[in-house]
């Protein structure tokens, strides 16, 4: 998937704000792969500001429990990854959806952070 920068983005969400076009409109228009980026970007510049499309610079770290608790809230919401994680100030619908996968694979365990997760399994593994 192609990156595109802050400025790129704002220009896009611009062009949506200002009535230049539909979703798939502007991404024609710009030249975006698909038009659902074009919508998450409006929606993530509508929730929380022009500041949100701003790439993090560090790594946010979550706790087990806050995981649990948006995963929670989404599988009794009816609401996309993407209107959770815009709620709960995740970066994207993305990381929601790859904390579910894990659920749905490892259970509640793979929702602990991966350097405890590696250090279980060491250990167990120097037991046997």
């Amino acid at each position: 998937m192609a990156k595109y920068d802050d400025g790129f983005k704002r220009k896009v969400v611009e062009a949506y704000q200002n009535g230049e076009g539909g979703y798939g409109t502007l991404a024609q228009r710009f030249g975006i792969s698909h038009f659902s980026l074009v919508r998450k970007w409006v929606k993530i510049v509508e929730k929380r500001g022009f500041e949100a499309l701003q790439r993090r610079r560090t790594k946010q770290h979550y706790t087990s429990q806050f995981k649990q608790n948006v995963l929670h809230y989404y599988l009794n919401s009816g609401d996309s990854y993407l209107d959770v994680a815009l709620q709960y100030g995740l970066p994207s619908g993305d990381l929601l959806q790859s904390w579910h996968q894990k659920f749905l694979r490892e259970g509640i365990e793979g929702l602990s952070p991966a350097s405890n997760r590696r250090l279980d399994t060491l250990l167990q593994s120097s037991s046997n």
